[in-house]
């Protein structure tokens, strides 16, 4: 059951870093460096975390998955079902929002020249416009999910992302998930 767990983790983390990687990344750019969060958890943005987090949750497509997903969760130590509700509550939310900028962000990449070494300024701009529509995104599923969640709940998934998650969290120095 771990290994699902882990294996639904590594998925969420390949899934976003396929689409949030090259938002702003011109084409052929190399990395520079690697914040690996189980050395420096506090360098892994609350967005990025959360996001991924949101992923996870997100990706359960029947109930065997759900039951692993809830298992994960279970590690939150959530004691309230209306806590845990929220929580799914929110990563619903943030597939049905985010799944259609993805739709979107890889229209944009399939049109663009790949032979090309840069992206143009309009599709560079275009991707810009799309991230912070993203960050707005996961800014807002944040907001609204820490006034739905008891204290207790809030401070319990605040110590979990901080002190767990974002050690699982390799991002480059441009913010975005390791592959």
């Amino acid at each position: 059951m771990k290994k699902l767990i882990l294996l639904g983790l590594a998925a969420s983390l390949a899934m976003v870093a396929f689409h949030t990687s090259s938002f702003n990344k011109p084409v052929g750019a190399s990395e520079i460096a690697i914040i690996d969060g189980a050395e420096r958890p506090e360098m892994i943005p609350d967005r990025v975390a959360y996001s991924l987090l949101f992923r996870l949750l997100s990706s359960g497509r029947n109930e065997t998955e759900k039951q692993h997903l809830k298992s994960y969760i279970a590690r939150i130590e959530l004691r309230s079902d209306d806590d845990i509700n929220a929580l799914f509550s929110a990563a619903a939310e943030y597939a049905r929002r985010v799944n259609s900028l993805d739709v979107r962000v890889n229209s944009v990449k399939e049109q663009e020249n790949h032979h090309q070494a840069r992206r143009s300024p309009k599709t560079q701009h275009l991707l810009q416009e799309m991230q912070a529509q993203y960050d707005l995104t996961v800014d807002e599923i944040v907001n609204s999910l820490s006034k739905k969640l008891s204290k207790d709940g809030e401070v319990k998934l605040n110590l979990f992302m901080d002190r767990r998650f974002k050690k699982n969290v390799k991002l480059r120095s441009s913010g975005a998930p390791i592959r």
